[in-house]
């Protein structure tokens, strides 16, 4: 009998309801989707990156998120998600429009 080989799944041609799950495919080795700190990144990178945000902020109002994804080497929606918190915990604010505004470091 033919056989197809169909992402790790043996299915037998003419009989697609018994499909048969290799050793491949078992809940052990299938990735789960968790984050997994990179060993290089320190645990507390995100406090020191909001404080180094607090700091350019204070030298340069008019910085973008993208600008300081630039300056701290990654992504646009981690400088976001920093910027929320930081607005969260009341430590910044943003003064005017998104286009044309500046952000005020609340002491």
């Amino acid at each position: 009998m033919a056989y197809q080989n169909d992402f790790d799944e043996y299915i037998k041609l003419g009989e697609p309801d018994k499909v048969e799950k290799s050793e491949a495919m078992s809940n052990d080795i299938v990735p789960k989707n968790v984050p997994v700190n990179d060993a290089d990144v320190p645990v507390d990178a995100p406090v020191k990156r909001k404080e180094e945000i607090i700091v350019q902020l204070l030298a340069n109002p008019h910085l973008t998120a993208v600008e300081m994804a630039s300056l701290f080497s990654v992504t646009e929606k981690t400088i976001k998600r920093d910027i929320a918190e930081l607005k969260e915990e009341g430590k910044i604010i943003r003064v005017g429009s998104a286009k044309t505004g500046h952000w005020e470091v609340v002491q």
